[in-house]
């Protein structure tokens, strides 16, 4: 869709990259599949916090079951977190790119 945006904008501006570029408009946060894609990752917060609660913090003869729930809390909130921002930051880019392609 976006790039059929792009083309039709560079076709009524006399195909200048940057007169279409300065007048994009900007979805930031709420540009839809970036809503939806949080969402995801926060159900699959959750999802891997139950399946670790349950089936990995366990207490061991070095560890109390508080500090075995922290170290699972901790990891996979982390992990969730890195792998949204991955995700986002890559959607993102996509939205506009830096560089316009030749053809």
């Amino acid at each position: 869709v976006a790039h059929k945006w792009l083309k039709l904008q560079l076709q009524d501006r006399g195909g200048d990259p940057l007169v279409c570029y300065s007048s994009a408009m900007a979805l930031g946060f709420t540009g839809g599949i970036l809503v939806e894609g949080t969402l995801c990752y926060l159900a699959l917060g959750v999802i891997a916090t139950i399946i670790g609660l349950i089936f990995f913090a366990k207490p061991t003869p070095a560890t109390s079951k508080a500090d075995a729930t922290s170290l699972t809390l901790v990891t996979v909130w982390v992990s969730v977190v890195c792998m949204w921002a991955m995700w986002a930051m890559a959607y993102m880019h996509q939205m506009v790119p830096l560089i316009y392609p030749q053809h």
